[in-house]
């Protein structure tokens, strides 16, 4: 199984930190590991990036769109989306991982949302019960 996840190698990471590599006063995010266009993005492109709305009136970029522009490297195989996995890590080390399947919406269509105010980025995952698996900024 390939992973998206932080500092680990063989997967793609997103770790929303506070902003360091871009000067910025506000926060950002990195998209690293087995992915071909490894990237970084301020709160502020993160808002400036196509906006969906919803169910819950959840507003916000989609991780599927932002995960495809990094390019994942997929294993050959059937179904190789389930065998990659995505992790967000906030600051506070708080994570949620996906399978790339789950978000795909013609697989699992289980949509994971960027949101910012243009200081934090936060995860939402609209139709969650709960917000076990959301990440604050």
């Amino acid at each position: 199984m390939r992973a998206v996840a932080c500092a680990v190698v063989g997967v793609v990471a997103f770790t929303l930190t506070a902003g360091t590599a871009v000067a910025t006063t506000g926060h950002a995010m990195t998209i690293s590991g087995t992915v071909t266009t490894p990237t970084h993005y301020t709160a502020a492109e993160v808002a400036l990036l196509p906006q969906n709305t919803y169910p819950g009136h959840v507003t916000g970029a989609s991780l599927l769109d932002i995960v495809t522009k990094a390019a994942p490297v997929l294993p050959p195989g059937k179904n190789t989306a389930l065998r990659v996995t995505l992790t967000v890590t906030g600051r506070h080390h708080q994570r949620s991982t996906f399978a790339l399947g789950e978000l795909d919406p013609n697989f699992g269509n289980h949509p994971a949302v960027l949101t910012t105010n243009h200081h934090t980025i936060d995860l939402t995952v609209p139709g969650d019960r709960g917000h076990s698996r959301a990440v604050q900024d």
